[in-house]
């Protein structure tokens, strides 16, 4: 990841029925959702995109924390959280942008979110910048399967992925 600008961010943590998340936040809003990563990993890869202040403030996150947990009992469908995107091309940006337009409980194919960003035949790239998202669950990675039905890949598992939809319900045909 290539920083855009140097804030200093706080962090915070919560527990979900996918696992421990971690959540960065710059004074606009939230950088970086971690999935299935330990603290030490979440902080080193902060410290690695030269972040050079981090403080874990709970009360930085609590918002956050409250939208999150809503989503996980099943009653937020659209997140309010600010989101400050620090890393990314200008292409994983306008891919990132054209996942926050996916509705609750829809998908599309990694060839319909090519489509809509000028590059019917860039699916695979697509697939990257998703795989690259540094917010999933607030911008819906998760909601990107296959032009055939198939979940595809997800960087934090398809278990996961799968809960997700779930979750969303969405139903899961294979």
């Amino acid at each position: 990841m290539a920083l855009a600008r140097e804030d200093e961010l706080s962090y915070t943590s919560l527990e979900s029925p996918i696992g421990h998340l971690y959540v960065a936040l710059t004074v606009k809003g939230v950088c970086l959702l971690s999935l299935h990563c330990g603290e030490k990993k979440f902080l080193q890869q902060l410290k690695d995109s030269g972040i050079k202040v981090i403080r874990r403030d709970h009360r930085k996150g609590g918002f956050v924390v409250k939208e999150l947990e809503s989503y996980f009992a099943g009653e937020l469908c659209h997140f309010q959280t600010p989101i400050d995107l620090l890393w990314g091309t200008p292409f994983e940006r306008r891919v990132w942008h054209e996942l926050s337009r996916i509705p609750y409980g829809e998908t599309r194919s990694y060839r319909e979110v090519a489509k809509s960003v000028g590059v019917p035949q860039g699916y695979r790239a697509v697939g990257r910048a998703v795989g690259k998202n540094p917010i999933g669950i607030i911008i819906p990675c998760h909601r990107v399967i296959l032009s055939d039905g198939g979940l595809g890949g997800f960087s934090s598992g398809v278990e996961t992925k799968k809960y997700l939809l779930q979750l969303e319900g969405h139903p899961i045909s294979r």
